[in-house]
Parts: structure tokens; sequence; C-alpha cells
């Protein structure tokens, strides 16, 4: 994506509004992964329901340019990952989850600068780092996470998928 289009855009928490475009984001981007077999989510995950507790909980963040949402991404402070078996480092973090991206601007580094923006903001809020899930089956997530240098800490079998585990110390 040139840097110039990224610089129109802005990037904050998702507010009430945003439930309804972060809904349909996830559903373009599930008949997208579903057509070309690279996504775990299926019709009950991600729903408005994680939707709608991320943006109460101000765990949902959007990428926007004007009133359309480009990308969403949640940060969980609860870390749900500690027992699946993966040795993570011991530090105080928080979970990336549901990253998306509009199907028209994938593979153009909006993830990636989605991704270096959230992570900026786990750091301002103290954390420590990062560490989230890219199933298997989904190339394009485990591309983007190894050439940001996230560190692969191995894999492991959650809801009923095979995920790569990664985690990004600052």
């Amino acid at each position: 994506m040139e840097q110039n289009f990224l610089e129109c855009c802005t990037f904050a928490r998702a507010s009430g509004p945003d439930a309804e475009k972060i809904d349909a984001l996830y559903h373009a981007v599930k008949k997208i992964g579903r057509e070309n077999g690279t996504t775990d989510w299926d019709d009950d995950y991600p729903n408005r329901d994680f939707i709608e507790e991320d943006i109460k909980n101000g765990w949902s963040f959007v990428l926007r340019l004007g009133d359309e949402v480009l990308a969403a991404v949640s940060m969980l402070p609860e870390d749900d990952l500690v027992d699946c078996g993966i040795a993570w480092t011991p530090k105080k973090a928080c979970v990336l989850a549901r990253l998306c991206v509009k199907p028209a601007l994938q593979g153009r580094h909006v993830g990636e600068y989605v991704m270096r923006l959230v992570s900026a903001e786990a750091k301002r809020q103290g954390y420590e780092a990062t560490r989230h899930l890219a199933a298997v089956a989904n190339p394009a997530s485990i591309r983007l996470y190894e050439r940001m240098g996230y560190k692969r800490l191995g894999t492991t079998h959650l809801y009923d998928t095979d995920f790569c585990a990664y985690e990004m110390i600052f």
C-alpha cells in the first residue's frame, strides 16, 4: 500500500456505530477465505457478539479512511493462550486477535501497518509482549507475522484448528 494512502487513514478504538461495518468486513473476509481455503473463521466466529463485546470493553481498533472501515483488530488484555501448551516468554502480554483487512486491500501491507499500530498501542498501555495465533491454513497471516519479525514458538490445536503461535517482545 502506498504510504501516502495510509497517511490519510486514522487508527482508533472502534465505537458503537462501527459494529455494523466491522461485521460486514468480517463477512467479506470470511467469504474470500472460504473461497480460497485460507480461513478457519466460520458462521459462528467471529460474530456480532464478539464485535460488540470487543467494542464495549475498548478492545477493538479500526483503520478508517473517512467513514469506511478498512481493517480491524482486537487487543485482548486477558491472555487466554496461557494454557495452550506453548512456552510463552514470561512477560506482561496481551493477545492480538481477529485481524482482518478489506479483501480489495489484502496483499498491500495494510495488515502490517495495522499490526504495527496496535503493537505500539499495546506498548503504550504497558504491555511487554503481544501474542497471537495464525491458522496453519492461513499462509498470508504466517508470512505477515514472520516478515514482521514475530517469533514462532510452535503449534497448538485449539477450537478444532491447528495454529502457529507467535509472540513479539518489546
